[in-house]
């Protein structure tokens, strides 16, 4: 079957709209940007340009201002704000008429490309401290999280029944003013119910008001049958208004479950006239595999909750779910989970995605979305392509071959190296790159070994065949020494030869004790299946991915640390979602655990606020809670500080006319740092 033929890559019309085909960019909040005003301008453009351009039928763009910000938005303090020097770039607006001509040239920009365009309308929940009623004494305990991160929410501005009155028209009159600027469509926001006021109305967790803003089902949709009502006086009954809703609140009988959206809110959607339902679940604050689910989740987790949705209503429906690949989508959408599907962070990591799948299927020169979310994923992790054109201002990036090439050598294939290596192939020089171990990838190849990071594989597999692409000459189990490398004679030595860890001096000696990176390595030795190398103890929290890998696999594991709750899952890298399914899983912190993915495991058991002392026959001795106590174990796998592995630095220097330190050789760092500095560096030969 020609891959054109597939239903995905078929027309789709709604009312005036007309997609292309079925697959869409998912919409996220920094997309497009505006100018510090909100305004539509240059870097908006470019902002989107990977996305319009990627052959996807429709560009929904994330949530923007609809009431200007002296409103309440945000929590919006207007002596603060009047103070403080205006950002150069912020959330884009239609908050009043003067903003009609940049979404107008938006439009045509997106129209060029054959993609229609799209846009979100709302008002910020509770995270943002805005609410549509106080919250009831018994759901206070729960703890939920900000948009900064912190797990409290603060102080709640709650509408009158006037403010709401107001919003209800400002989101109706932003519809009028996309439809005046040639846009497709626009989706009224009212999922994540503790991120947007139009969810936190709907959800009965939240909404407890008593008036005809809320208090039962009828009331709760209020807010949204009115908006939508006043919306349709002013677009003509031919211009498509969708609304997005969870499919599941994901707090069991706190919120609205999927029997209940089916049972109860479909049919209350279809009766207000929305013309497409666009699915999501759960909240950014309180669920681990809402909004956004990180990579311990698997691909397309939404999908069966998707499809009973789509089963309940002849409206056409949206989805989304952690789709990787196009070959995936195409399926779901083939099968009737949905119409139209979602592809936002894959489209991120490689906008060539459609064309490569068209003209080759799923190829070498598509690059996998590992699921990091970091940096809140555009610009994309891996995606250096991406984050060049994100930078405002910057010239298009020179992809021409250079006219000088030289013979390089790249010594460490982890990710620094290889994405050094290819890069550097693909501009025209003579690569060849040596790595010490039997396979490449590195300390992230090690993590992806593990399957909670199994998908940082995904970028391994990336590169490897992108060196196999470019003829780049790899050895493995070839360790850099000086001879060598002065035998070799290169131009240039791209020194990637990662980082160590270091185990304290206390443990150094013991039997069967291992830093984390060796752990991952040997792994089969305490992994077996009798009952040797059973007990598993972990000493740092850097490794509590680790730790539930192996719990899961069945060992008896003991993680502990010097610092408290709040300090696992605290490293810089580990974002929002991930950090909350971590201490979901490994604290007792009072969180909503109506999910399964959000309750409490006894095992790994935990030790927060202990501190290693030391090991030998008796066991790992550790301080814990004032008392000195010892632990049998048949494994310690101590996670801790980082070495760089520069030492030969100095001497290459004497013997190569060119030598740069990247990646974690350089300075530690995270992925995006390694995939940046490679590129940077390779460039610029």
């Amino acid at each position: 079957m020609d891959r054109k033929e597939l239903k995905i890559f078929q027309p789709i019309t709604i009312k005036s709209m007309t997609m292309k085909n079925r697959l869409a960019n998912a919409p996220f909040g920094c997309v497009p940007m505006g100018d510090g005003d909100g305004y539509i301008c240059d870097a908006s453009i470019q902002n989107v340009h990977s996305l319009v351009s990627s052959d996807i039928g429709l560009l929904m763009c994330g949530i923007i201002r609809c009431v200007p910000s002296k409103s309440g938005l945000i929590g919006y303090d207007n002596e603060k704000a009047e103070k403080a020097e205006k950002a150069p770039f912020g959330t884009a607006s239609l908050a009043d008429d003067s903003y009609i001509p940049g979404w107008k040239r938006l439009a045509d920009y997106a129209h060029s490309f054959g993609c229609c365009l799209g846009v979100q309308l709302g008002e910020m929940g509770p995270q943002a401290r805005n609410s549509v009623s106080e919250q009831i004494p018994e759901y206070e305990k729960y703890k939920m999280f900000t948009f900064g991160g912190e797990e409290t929410i603060p102080d709640q501005k709650v509408w009158s029944k006037e403010e709401l009155d107001d919003l209800c028209e400002a989101v109706a009159q932003c519809g009028r003013r996309a439809k005046e600027a040639g846009l497709d469509c626009v989706e009224i926001h009212a999922a994540h119910s503790t991120g947007l006021l139009y969810a936190n109305a709907l959800d009965p967790f939240f909404n407890h008001r008593e008036d005809e803003y809320g208090g039962d089902l009828e009331r709760n949709f209020h807010m949204l049958r009115k908006t939508v009502a006043r919306m349709r006086e002013m677009v003509g009954e031919d211009f498509p208004i969708f609304v997005r809703i969870n499919c599941d609140d994901l707090k069991g009988t706190l919120g609205n479950t999927i029997e209940d959206v089916c049972r109860y809110i479909v049919p209350v959607l279809e009766d207000i006239g929305v013309d497409a339902i666009d699915l999501s679940q759960g909240g950014p604050s309180y669920t681990t595999e809402g909004p956004l689910p990180p990579m311990y989740y698997p691909r397309a987790c939404w999908m069966p909750l998707h499809g009973q949705v789509k089963k309940a209503t002849k409206l056409p429906v949206v989805g989304a779910s952690r789709i990787t690949s196009i070959e995936m989508a195409a399926k779901y959408v083939e099968d009737g989970y949905v119409d139209i599907m979602y592809m936002g962070r894959e489209i991120f990591a490689d906008g060539e995605v459609v064309r490569n799948y068209l003209r080759d299927g799923n190829d070498c020169a598509t690059r996998q979305c590992i699921a990091c979310l970091q940096p809140g994923c555009m610009p994309c992790t891996v995606n250096f392509k991406e984050r060049f054109a994100a930078l405002p201002g910057m010239p298009p990036l020179d992809n021409r071959k250079t006219e000088q090439p030289k013979k390089i050598l790249v010594v460490g294939g982890g990710v620094a190296g290889m994405e050094a290596a290819r890069v550097a192939a693909e501009k025209g020089h003579q690569v060849t790159l040596w790595e010490r171990e039997g396979r490449l990838g590195g300390n992230i190849g090690l993590l992806a070994s593990t399957p909670l990071t199994s998908e940082f594989q995904n970028l391994i597999d990336f590169q490897e065949r992108g060196l196999a692409k470019e003829g780049v000459e790899v050895r493995c189990c070839y360790e850099a020494t000086v001879e060598r490398i002065k035998d070799f004679a290169p131009d240039v030595v791209l020194l990637a030869a990662g980082f160590d860890m270091v185990l304290p001096e206390s443990v150094r000696d013991g039997l069967m004790v291992m830093d984390h990176m060796t752990a991952l390595k040997r792994k089969r030795e305490f992994r077996s299946l009798d009952q040797w190398h059973k007990k598993v103890v972990i000493y740092g929290f850097f490794a509590a991915e680790f730790a539930l890998d192996l719990a899961s696999e069945g060992c008896d594991v003991t993680l502990m640390g010097p610092g408290g709750d709040n300090t696992i899952a605290a490293e810089a890298w580990v974002t929002r979602e991930r950090k909350m399914y971590l201490r979901r899983k490994l604290t007792d912190v009072n969180y909503i655990r109506a999910s399964e993915g959000s309750r409490r495991v006894d095992n790994p058991v935990v030790y927060t606020h202990a501190k290693l002392e030391g090991v030998g026959k008796d066991g790992v001795r550790f301080y814990h809670n004032g008392i000195h106590k010892t632990m049998p174990y048949d494994v310690l796998i101590v996670s801790g500080g980082r070495k760089k592995n520069d030492e030969m630095f100095e001497e290459i220097q004497r013997i190569v006319p060119a030598v740069i330190k990247i990646g974690d050789c350089d300075k530690p760092g995270m992925i995006k740092d390694a995939i940046i500095t490679a590129n940077m560096v390779v460039r610029k030969l």
